[in-house]
């Protein structure tokens, strides 16, 4: 006798997962390199003489901003690793009982 169970790991819904986390994923990164390159401002100072003095600064929050959606970027392109991953082993198979 076979006894059929609801499979809990293969579920078709896992791919639109892997697909809205990659999706994410690029728009975390688009953000990021966005962010970063608002962190930095170049600046000007006028000299007496010569040319201006020319200088850059970096804002920290900008940066810290980037690295926070890079950093969750890596992790959602993990998860869709493994989401995917799921979808495409995690068959199901029958258990056979014994009596």
């Amino acid at each position: 006798m076979v006894e059929h169970r609801e499979p809990r790991l293969h579920q078709p819904k896992r791919w639109w997962i892997v697909g809205a986390e990659v999706v994410l994923a690029v728009v975390f990164v688009l953000i990021a390199v966005w962010a970063w390159r608002r962190g930095i401002v170049p600046m000007e100072y006028p000299r007496q003489n010569g040319a201006p003095f020319q200088l850059e600064r970096h804002q920290g929050q900008w940066w810290l901003l980037s690295v926070a959606l890079c950093t969750a970027s890596g992790l959602l392109l993990m998860d869709a690793v493994r989401q995917a991953l799921l979808a495409k082993r995690g068959k199901f198979e029958p258990v056979e009982l014994t009596d």
